[in-house]
């Protein structure tokens, strides 16, 4: 079922619901190093690299 658009889907209803109930300041995913197609969404979603190796990625809150 890949490609399909349902990871970033679940992944920005969940984000709307988090900026709707609890308003961080920001929030972090933490994703494998080679889970390229991970990394792409969450660049999409608004993330941005912060730290390789243990590979952290943040996305300010909106």
């Amino acid at each position: 079922m890949h490609g399909k658009g349902y990871a970033s889907e679940a992944l920005a209803a969940a984000l709307a619901w988090l900026d709707r109930t609890m308003k961080p300041p920001s929030s972090v995913c933490i994703i494998a190093p080679d889970n390229v197609a991970s990394l792409k969404m969450a660049e999409r979603s608004g993330y941005r690299i912060v730290r390789k190796g243990s590979t952290g990625t943040a996305r300010p809150a909106s």
